[in-house]
């Protein structure tokens, strides 16, 4: 099985070309359903250690709304918010933002954009948009359980107001869809490899009644996966989506999920004696 599974640590975090904090030059976006733990992950978990500008579409959209109250916006409403991320769209907005910053920046800062990933055709312009302007790109998916989402979506200190439970399981549905099946187009396996660099998915951890104690520590010691990359796709091995699906939507404990992880935790602890052989090997 071809992937590299990294802990997150203080030395160990998501990398670009092997760099965890290059200076210039990188596209990244985020996707991930509602209170799927993105800024967790980032700020407190130190999973993302890449500095550049943050670009998130919701506040576009959620300004658009104040602009509007007589309209009776609901911004947790997923329907509403794609409404408003059309109108948004429609303005102009995102094109004189993303146009300004790209302008305006020949030394290539690293831009961040954060988005759900739920559309296709939203990732796909703002990842050939940064190629077009010399970027690299890449995408990283924050994997969370349903359930956990559900159980932050309910914290006041993560969100200033609960979500509908049907509003956001449906959100999450279409992010797993959209990134791994929609109607068999695999995106990631098809069509990412064209418009994106470099592809991970950072296991967001989180207390669930629908995993065991066992599967628990394993999500919480595996940290990130870096899909390996052949010619312009990306590899994702049947084992791991299944695990993804399990991991995300099913609310059961699942035997080939649990052997899965335990593959997957096997194989770090051989790539990490194998670089500590390698290391005093140099020295």
């Amino acid at each position: 099985m071809k992937v590299t599974v990294i802990p997150l640590n203080e030395t160990s975090v998501v990398s670009f070309n092997g760099d965890p904090k290059p200076k210039n030059g990188w596209c990244v976006i985020l996707a991930g359903g509602p209170a799927s733990g993105k800024t967790y992950t980032i700020n407190k978990r130190g999973a993302l250690l890449i500095d550049g500008k943050h670009i998130d579409l919701d506040k576009w959209s959620k300004t658009y709304a104040k602009m509007h109250p007589e309209d009776n916006w609901d911004i947790e409403n997923p329907d509403h918010i794609r409404s408003l991320h059309q109108i948004v769209k429609g303005k102009g907005w995102r094109e004189q933002i993303m146009d300004i910053f790209y302008n305006t920046n020949p030394q290539k800062d690293n831009i961040i954009i954060d988005i759900m990933g739920a559309y296709r055709r939203q990732l796909n312009e703002y990842a050939e948009e940064a190629k077009e302007h010399g970027y690299k790109t890449a995408l990283i998916w924050i994997v969370t359980n349903v359930n956990v989402a559900l159980e932050r979506n309910k914290d006041k200190k993560d969100r200033k107001r609960e979500m509908d439970e049907y509003d956001l399981k449906k959100l999450h549905r279409r992010v797993l869809y959209n990134l791994l099946y929609n109607d068999g187009n695999q995106y990631i396996e098809k069509s990412a490899g064209r418009r994106f660099d470099e592809i991970w998915l950072v296991i967001s951890s989180g207390p669930t009644n629908n995993l065991t104690p066992e599967e628990q520590n394993l999500i919480d010691e595996m940290g990130a996966i870096r899909l390996e990359k052949q010619g312009d796709k990306f590899v994702f091995p049947p084992e791991l989506k299944d695990f993804i699906f399990t991991l995300t939507h099913r609310y059961t404990s699942n035997n080939d999920s649990l052997s899965f992880l335990t593959n997957l935790k096997k194989e770090r602890i051989k790539n990490s004696y194998r670089q500590s052989r390698t290391n005093k090997e140099n020295k």
